[in-house]
């Protein structure tokens, strides 16, 4: 991000029990490989390239549930995926 010119700073969540905090930071300062594996792996699910079989493969997580803590995803989301994709498969019948 630092080598695309990215400046653009956010505020952190506050997670202190002495009150709010206001701290600012550089974006590029929080962004890590992890963040851009996690990323990977959301936008694939999303745009239903893989199965989630194959992403869980890919991303070498033992099971599925484990897979799913790790994409950024909610249930809501899973639920309309599914509904979408059922949808798709039973359209022709």
């Amino acid at each position: 991000m630092k080598a695309a010119g990215i400046k653009r700073t956010i505020q952190l969540r506050d997670k202190s029990i002495d009150g709010p905090t206001h701290e600012v930071a550089p974006i590029a300062d929080l962004i890590s490989f992890h963040t851009g594996r996690r990323s990977f792996a959301t936008n694939i699910y999303n745009m239903n390239v893989l199965s989630l079989a194959e992403l869980r493969s890919l991303k070498g997580h033992a099971t599925e549930a484990m897979l799913m803590r790790y994409l950024n995803v909610t249930q809501t989301e899973v639920s309309a995926t599914a509904s979408q994709r059922l949808h798709a498969a039973f359209e022709g019948q």
